[in-house]
């Protein structure tokens, strides 16, 4: 077990890299910067978020991924069999230090796990952070504030968008039904 001055500095270091990385980013930047960071500061093979796809929830849609010092591109896949539903479905951390892959044979040539779920201000799971990595992951990977402190400001950058799209659509529709009144030959001057 590591000493208390040296999870203190673990939990500085962490938190100095994935402040600084992340400061200022916003929408798809901002999910890069927050895996590969974490990933980075965190020394795991991969981290990844997620959005949920549909309510109630049985796949997840990737934000970010980084696998081994590279992005993926995202993608989207079904929930159940993975360490992932817990977190999704139950809205916890799930933590397992060894054996995912063998708990879950979809996780294969993976040993550690460790998923955080993103909440929105209702409450609601609206994704999850999550690590893998090769190796086992020791206690030491449960510094679990630097996580939700991430996970908010993902939760916050998710309602951003979707709150954005939202608005987006409704300015669309006024707009198609304006286009479709000019096809029709409707000028507003009663001819």
């Amino acid at each position: 077990m590591k000493s208390r001055p040296s999870c203190i500095k673990r939990f500085e270091t962490i938190l100095n890299e994935m402040a600084e990385g992340t400061a200022g980013a916003a929408g798809d930047a901002f999910y890069r910067t927050l895996v590969k960071h974490f990933a980075c500061a965190l020394q795991v093979a991969c981290a990844f978020i997620t959005q949920c796809a549909d309510y109630p929830t049985s796949r997840l849609r990737t934000l970010a991924f980084w696998s081994e010092h590279a992005f993926l591109d995202d993608f989207e896949y079904d929930l159940p069999g993975t360490p992932c539903e817990t977190v999704v479905k139950e809205g916890r951390v799930c933590f397992h230090p060894q054996n995912v892959g063998t708990t879950f044979p979809v996780e294969a040539g993976y040993e550690g796990y460790l998923g955080i779920p993103i909440f929105a201000s209702d409450g609601k799971v609206i994704g999850h952070l999550a690590f893998l990595d090769t190796r086992p992951m020791g206690d030491e990977m449960l510094v679990a504030s630097i996580y939700r402190v991430f996970a908010a400001r993902a939760g916050a950058e998710m309602e951003r968008e979707m709150a954005l799209e939202m608005l987006q659509q409704q300015a669309a529709k006024p707009a198609a039904g304006q286009l479709q009144g000019s096809q029709h030959g409707t000028t507003g001057s009663g001819s």
